[in-house]
């Protein structure tokens, strides 16, 4: 069950700082970036995933994922919305084994053996965060909407491509650093620090997300793989794979806060 409850953080990006080593790039700056690099930085990324219009009009987004952890596999069904929400559901062998949501107020968990209760206050912060970070329902062009802060820190090019790399700060001061490929304005590279699960197992770690295979699903642009590196040993803790994705699914509200009910398919 920790492993279960391990992967589902991870495919939610649940993300909290730390003291320790830094997840800050050393970067070498060609010049100091400017206001305008920054604003064609995350236009071109806008462009890349399909557009305004078509970004705007996704108000929801429903994704089926495998997970692979070591030997071991979970499907997983992640849900965002435009308002903020998210719930996961994780499934081994065709069973539910664990779920858990942010209805915009509150977190829930719920488990086959204790049923739904509330998450602890740090659990809510991290699943808070989730819907917020890049390659989800929001993306860099709602960042500063959304009362978040975008910079641009400098280039630097990593095995014949080069980036420019963004640090992403959410406005309750959570850090996270952004690699965008300055050829075709995606965001490739993810850098941040965080536990896998904050109540089971709060050992946080430096994790580098390496993100891929985007393919145009509708009218969006979205990311089809995501391997996950322990930046400090070179280990993989993670592959995701993206099966299938459902945009503006209709999700009835009490989706993301009653877990009993509304149990998704897979």
């Amino acid at each position: 069950m920790r492993l279960v409850i391990s992967c589902m953080f991870t495919i939610a990006l649940m993300l909290i700082g730390c003291e320790g080593e830094k997840p800050s790039p050393e970067l070498t700056k060609e010049s100091e970036p400017l206001v305008s690099d920054l604003a064609d930085i995350i236009a071109m990324n806008t462009a890349a995933l399909g557009g305004d219009i078509a970004l705007d009009a996704v108000q929801t987004m429903v994704k089926r994922s495998l997970i692979v952890e070591r030997d071991f596999r979970v499907t997983a069904v992640f849900a965002t919305d435009r308002l903020g929400r998210m719930r996961v559901d994780i499934f081994a062998d065709g069973e539910r084994v664990f779920a858990e949501s942010y209805d915009g107020q509150g977190g829930h968990q719920w488990s086959p053996k204790d049923g739904q209760s509330a998450a602890s206050e740090r659990g809510t912060v991290v699943l808070s965060h989730t819907p917020q970070l890049p390659n989800h329902i929001f993306r860099l062009k709602d960042a500063v909407a959304k009362g978040h802060f975008v910079e641009l820190l400098g280039r630097e090019s990593i095995d014949d491509t080069d980036y420019d790399v963004l640090k992403l700060t959410l406005s309750d001061g959570f850090e996270s650093f952004l690699w965008v490929e300055s050829s075709s304005g995606l965001v490739t590279r993810v850098r941040n620090k965080r536990a896998l699960h904050v109540d089971f197992d709060d050992e946080e770690k430096t994790i580098e997300n390496s993100i891929s295979d985007f393919r145009r699903v509708g009218d969006i642009v979205h990311p089809h793989r995501t391997i996950e590196v322990d930046l400090k040993t070179g280990e993989t803790l993670v592959q995701i794979t993206l099966q299938e994705l459902e945009i503006n699914k209709n999700l009835p509200e009490r989706y993301f806060s009653n877990l009993l009910q509304e149990v998704p398919e897979i």
